[in-house]
C-alpha cells in the first residue's frame, strides 16, 4: 500500500496491491469524514489495474514518486513473477494521469515493462529472494536530480544477503539500473538479513561539521556475529 497525489488535485490518493499480487486499486480519502473509498471511473466502476502477470508471494511492493517531471505522482509495482530467474525481479510502470483526468494506464501491458538483474550476473550461488522493499528517493539532491529515483532493497534468505539497488527511469520510462551494493560485502562478509530500508538525509555532515544535502540509505538489519548469535544493526550506507 502507498500513498501519492496520482490525480493531481494536490490531495494524496491510495494505491493498493491486492492479495492476488496482480491487481493494483485505488482508492480516496473523503476530507471531511477521513472515510476511505475506492476511486470511481466515469461509469461509476471501480478504477483498477490488472498487471499481465501476477507476482510471486514472496514479494512484491508498489513504490508511489514523481518519476517523470509530472506534477502528480505515477507508480511502480516490482517483484518476482514465474517467468523471472532466481535473481531477476520485474518492473511495471503505470502512469496514472498522463492526459491531465485519472486515468491509469499500464505501460507495455503486453509484458514486463522491464527486468532487471540483482547480485553479478553469473553469481557463484542462485539467490532465492524472499522479499523487496521499493521506496521513491526523494528529489533532494542525489547527488542533484529532476526525477525521483527508484530504491530497492532485496532480501535472500536463503543465503542471508541482500542487496539495495538504485535505478531511475529516461523519457522513454525505460529503467536504468544506476548502483547496486551487496550488503554481506558492506558487513565484512557476514550474513546479513534485510527487513527495511528508508531513504533520508539523516542529518549528514561534512568532514568540516558543514551540512551534506545529499540524501542516503537506511538499512535495518540482522547481522551474522558468529557462534549462531545475530544482533540487529541499523547503518547508514
Amino acid at each position: 500500500i502507498v500513498t501519492g497525489d496520482f490525480n493531481g488535485d494536490g490531495k494524496d490518493e491510495i494505491a493498493v496491491l491486492l492479495n492476488d499480487y496482480q491487481t493494483v486499486a485505488f482508492y480516496e480519502v473523503d476530507p471531511t469524514t477521513l472515510t476511505i473509498q475506492p476511486m470511481m471511473d466515469k461509469n461509476s466502476r471501480p478504477i483498477t489495474i490488472s498487471l499481465p502477470t501476477s507476482f510471486k508471494t514472496s514479494g512484491a511492493m508498489l513504490a508511489a514518486g514523481r518519476f517523470q517531471n509530472t506534477l502528480n505522482a505515477d507508480l511502480v509495482a516490482v517483484g518476482q513473477t514465474s517467468s523471472n530467474a532466481s535473481n531477476q525481479d520485474t518492473i511495471y510502470y503505470i502512469q496514472t494521469s498522463p492526459s491531465g483526468a485519472f486515468s491509469p494506464s499500464l505501460l507495455n501491458p503486453n509484458g514486463p515493462f522491464q527486468t532487471f538483474t540483482f547480485n553479478p550476473p553469473t553469481p557463484i550461488f542462485k539467490p532465492v529472494q524472499s522479499n523487496i522493499i521499493a521506496k521513491a528517493a526523494p528529489i533532494v539532491s542525489w547527488p542533484v536530480q529532476t526525477n525521483q529515483q527508484l530504491v530497492m532493497g532485496i532480501a535472500d534468505d536463503s543465503q542471508g544477503d541482500g542487496w539495495i539497488e538504485i535505478g531511475s527511469f529516461d523519457t522513454s520510462f525505460n529503467f536504468k539500473q544506476l548502483s547496486e551494493t551487496d550488503l554481506a560485502s558492506s558487513f565484512n562478509n557476514e550474513p546479513t538479513d534485510l527487513y527495511s530500508i528508508e531513504v533520508g538525509n539523516f542529518d549528514r555532515q561534512n568532514g568540516d561539521g558543514t551540512r551534506n544535502p545529499g540524501m542516503a540509505v537506511q538499512v535495518y538489519s540482522n547481522e551474522y556475529v558468529g557462534g549462531g548469535n545475530w544482533i540487529p544493526q541499523i547503518t547508514i550506507l
